[in-house]
Parts: C-alpha cells; sequence; structure tokens
C-alpha cells in the first residue's frame, strides 16, 4: 500500500499555539496527525483511540484549550484540517488517477515494443525477398486467447527480451579481431565468413549480436580444424575417419 503524507508547516515549531500546549500534548498532536493521515478520516480524533495514541484526556483538553484541536461529537478534530491537507476523497481520487496513467503508460509502451517488433521482422522480410506475407490474422500472429464472460479476447505475445534480435544483413562483416583469430588458429577467414552467412540466411536465424556469434562461429570451427588434425595424425587413419567437409554438424 502506498503510504500517505500531509502537510506540516516549518513554522509549526515556533507558533504560539504549539508553544503553549505542553510536551505531551504535542506528542500527542503528531502522533495523532499521523494516524489521522494515514486512516484518511480528514483529522478526526475518536475518543476510543485517546490510549491507543498514547494521549490523555487532559493532553487533548491543553490541545482544545490553546486552539490545535477542537471538540467533535464522540471526539476531537484538527484545527482547520481540510484547510491545509487534502480530503480522504481527494486522495482516493488522485491515487485513482495515478493508477490509471501508470497503466497507460504501461500499455503505450508494450504496444510500442510490439510495433516495432511487427515493423522490424516485416521490413526484413520484404528486403530478403523471402515472400513474408503482410496480411497475416491475428491468430497467424500466434496472439493467445482469453476466454471471457463476454466471449473471447485476443492478448498479445509476450516478448522475451527488450532487446530486439535482427537477421544478419549484406552490411556485416568480420571485425578485426575476427582477423586476428582466425590468422592465429589458422583458419580461412573469406571460407568461413561465407559459410557463416549462408547458414545465417538459409535458416532465417536472428540474433542481438551477429560479431558475437561470429566469435562462437569461428571458436567452433578451431575446435573442429584441431580434430582434422589429429585425425590426419593417427596411423592408419583415412579420409572417412572424420567429417569431409572439415566443419562437422552445425547447430
Amino acid at each position: 500500500m502506498r503510504s500517505r503524507w500531509g502537510k506540516l508547516y516549518g513554522s509549526l515549531h515556533s507558533s504560539v499555539k504549539w508553544r503553549r500546549a505542553s510536551k505531551g500534548a504535542r506528542a500527542l498532536w503528531a502522533t495523532a496527525f499521523s494516524w489521522s493521515v494515514a486512516q484518511g478520516t480528514d483529522g478526526y480524533v475518536p475518543k476510543d483511540m485517546l490510549r491507543g495514541l498514547d494521549g490523555t484526556r487532559a493532553e487533548a483538553a491543553r490541545l482544545v484549550e490553546v486552539g490545535l484541536w477542537e471538540v467533535a461529537e464522540g471526539g476531537w478534530m484538527f484545527h482547520e484540517w481540510l484547510g491545509h491537507n487534502r480530503s480522504d476523497q481527494q486522495i482516493q481520487e488522485g491515487l485513482t488517477k495515478t493508477r490509471e496513467r501508470v497503466a497507460k503508460h504501461r500499455e503505450q509502451k508494450r504496444n510500442a515494443l510490439q510495433g516495432d517488433e511487427v515493423t522490424r521482422y516485416s521490413e526484413t522480410g520484404n528486403a530478403h525477398g523471402n515472400g513474408v506475407r503482410q496480411d497475416k490474422t491475428r491468430e497467424e500472429e500466434g496472439l493467445e486467447v482469453k476466454v471471457t464472460s463476454g466471449g473471447t479476447e485476443k492478448e498479445p505475445p509476450r516478448l522475451e527480451t527488450s532487446i530486439p534480435r535482427h537477421v544478419i544483413d549484406s552490411t556485416w562483416g568480420p571485425q578485426n579481431r575476427h582477423r586476428a583469430y582466425c590468422a592465429t588458429n589458422g583458419l580461412n577467414l573469406a571460407r568461413e565468413t561465407e559459410r557463416f552467412r549462408a547458414d545465417a540466411r538459409s535458416k532465417r536465424k536472428a540474433r542481438i549480436d551477429w560479431d558475437a556469434e561470429f566469435d562462437l562461429w569461428l571458436s567452433r570451427s578451431a575446435e573442429y580444424a584441431e580434430k582434422d588434425a589429429k585425425a590426419d595424425a593417427r596411423p592408419g587413419s583415412s579420409v572417412w575417419d572424420r567429417d569431409v567437409t572439415g566443419q562437422g554438424a552445425r547447430a
């Protein structure tokens, strides 16, 4: 539950009414102030709460005498409470507006993320000529169905991550670290790059970081090359003892 708050003027400590009240009356006033804000009583303090607020009738009477409290039916009222603090109704209305505003913001953010996701994959499909149809129905897009009292309602799919994934494009190319790795491990950079692109396109892979994905590809290629070298070094080994492509099965 969200904490409530009330207004307390900085000049309270030096006001005539406050200085005239006893220390016990001041303590009762502060405790009752906090309780009234939390309970939404609009400054009303019932008599049966006096003991729970660690106060006495004498202290309450002193607050009335100095003008900080007023006598009310069944208890007391803070002097001019609504002139300085919001009413409970105003607080409730404010909380409702805040909840509605937050819910609307979250809905707009969710719709924006989903819209970016659909637009990105649609543009990618057209650019590569893969014949992706743009007029898919909501069922074809994988929307979940929620049964309600008024029928069925479509719910948008939950995104696994807020970081967008994308397919590889023609502008991607190996970095300097990839060139250095290939030189160190005896790999053919041009051949590895071509195979990597072909594998990504044929399987329509979508990744967050294609440079990191190529790091893994080269690491696996180096492992396969090392295994092939060991196989060639074994006495009596033949080409049938290993993958003739030198690459093995790719995930």
